[in-house]
């Protein structure tokens, strides 16, 4: 049976019931006392994600010269090899080119043998022949290592290009398109990058020594400079034992 009071509020001073509002409709009536309702103003954007870079050449693609990734050294043996493959196959008289990207270094190229006198008319013209043609590969791989450059920076990443472009050498690469090295440019700044990867760590690797040292405030440490790499020394205002990590702290003697 259902209860006749349901839905309905106590009696109020004059007698009359008056409805119970719902939950739902109190909240919507306090909300408009408030000036309504606020509209969420938060919009859900996606940031686009930055493409991988992998290089300017198609035939190259995947295959880049990084200095930013823990893999750069194999990186850029696997690369390197491959432009030699595509040099050797793309260029005209391309297989001197990709033997100077593979040696990192230009072929020796032999001129060709002066016929011995008295010589025939077609030991002659066979010679001229020759030395046309070593003319010809002569100048094919010069012209080829400026086509390499051009190649070898469209493969480079931004942070790559940024390292190249700060070295004192640079300018001279560019000017003369000078392939070869460009590639002996990389090969230093991914090799060094790669043995000074883990800097953080660089005073733990010097505790050893230093920890045996009995400094005082009165040590004179100028000597000590010539001992370790630059990237490991402090400032004259330091004392060396600051480079100790806490584990290994001493008391100077």
């Amino acid at each position: 049976m259902a209860n006749p009071t349901e839905g309905v509020s106590p009696s109020d001073s004059s007698g009359a019931q008056r409805p119970v509002l719902e939950s739902s409709e109190k909240a919507r009536r306090h909300r408009n006392k408030r000036g309504g309702a606020k509209k969420s103003t938060s919009v859900n954007t996606v940031v686009p994600r930055q493409p991988k870079f992998e290089g300017r050449c198609e035939e190259l693609k995947g295959h880049i010269y990084d200095c930013s990734d823990v893999r750069q050294s194999d990186i850029f043996v696997k690369t390197t090899k491959e432009v030699a493959g595509h040099v050797g196959r793309s260029y005209k008289y391309g297989a001197d080119a990709g033997l100077a990207v593979e040696n990192m270094s230009l072929p020796v190229l032999v001129p060709p043998t002066d016929p011995t006198a008295p010589a025939t008319n077609t030991a002659t013209r066979v010679w001229e022949k020759e030395v046309d043609e070593y003319v010809k590969q002569k100048s094919y791989l010069k012209q080829n290592m400026k086509t390499l450059y051009a190649l070898v920076w469209g493969q480079c990443t931004h942070v790559m290009k940024q390292k190249l472009e700060g070295l004192s050498t640079f300018e001279t690469l560019s000017a003369d398109r000078d392939g070869l090295g460009l590639l002996k440019a990389i090969k230093d700044l991914v090799y060094n990058f790669q043995s000074q990867k883990y800097l953080p760590q660089a005073p733990s690797r010097i505790c050893t020594p230093v920890f045996f040292l009995r400094t005082r405030q009165t040590h004179d440490d100028s000597g000590l400079y010539g001992e370790f790499p630059e990237h490991h020394r402090c400032d004259r205002t330091q004392r060396w034992c600051d480079w100790i990590p806490p584990r290994h702290h001493f008391i100077p003697g």
